[in-house]
């Protein structure tokens, strides 16, 4: 919505009249022609409109000529004008607000250097953004060296577990024990047949055995030696 500023515009009193199609502000009202809207041919008085009676206003364009349309509050302060004019005015609506905020050239002009200031920030950081994003090749050429650190630092940390281990001791050759002691064999003095040491009596012919060692011990053994040499003769 484009808006006809103060001071952009000739000033001058509600009383003075104006040339055809032509538009000024001044501090009570707006002033234009009504011929220059419909391409009346004939000239027509020009209207005074009370500024306190506009809600809004904008610039267009109608036949490519360029149009200053205004909104009013009430049909009341329309009693100067034709029908044609109240729809005109009617269809256009807004806000008394907007118009002031609008007529303000110092907040203007500060909206636009806060915009200017967002659209500098945006540049600024979507070149820090293209300066610091690295490239495919960049990329994989860091991922190559924190693959070769990490396997040196692996490499290193085995050598230093590798040098805290103790020595293992040396295993020299088994050592040969020497054989075992045969113990002795008893034999039965009377039947000259294998026992036990610990027995009494023999399990063979029932006689009566000595003590492990003795001489009848030995003479059945020996007695069982010859036996089996005269008989294998």
């Amino acid at each position: 919505m484009a808006v006809l500023f103060r001071g952009e515009c000739r000033r001058c009193l509600s009383s003075v009249k104006f040339q055809k199609g032509e538009a000024v502000v001044t501090e009570q009202a707006f002033f234009w022609r009504r011929h220059r809207l419909f391409g009346k041919k004939q000239a027509e008085p020009d209207m005074t409109v009370p500024l306190s009676s506009v809600v809004a206003c904008r610039e267009s364009f109608l036949n490519k000529e360029k149009l200053l349309l205004l909104s009013l509050r009430t049909g009341e302060q329309l009693r100067f004008c034709s029908e044609n004019f109240s729809a005109l005015w009617f269809a256009m609506q807004g806000a008394l607000r907007l118009l002031k905020a609008q007529q303000d050239p110092e907040q203007t002009a500060m909206q636009q250097r806060a915009k200017a200031n967002v659209r500098a920030a945006a540049f600024y950081q979507e070149q820090k953004t293209k300066r610091y994003t690295p490239s495919a090749q960049q990329r994989a050429e860091q991922a190559a060296r924190l693959r070769e650190e990490a396997s040196r630092k692996v490499k290193e940390e085995r050598e230093k577990l590798q040098a805290q281990r103790p020595p293992k001791p040396r295993v020299g050759p088994n050592p040969v024990a020497p054989p075992a002691a045969e113990a002795p064999v008893f034999f039965c003095p009377r039947c000259g047949q294998k026992v036990d040491p610990e027995d009494q009596y023999c399990l063979h012919c029932g006689g009566r055995l000595t003590g492990p060692g003795t001489e009848h011990g030995k003479e059945g053994e020996k007695e069982q030696k010859s036996r089996a040499i005269h008989g294998g003769i």
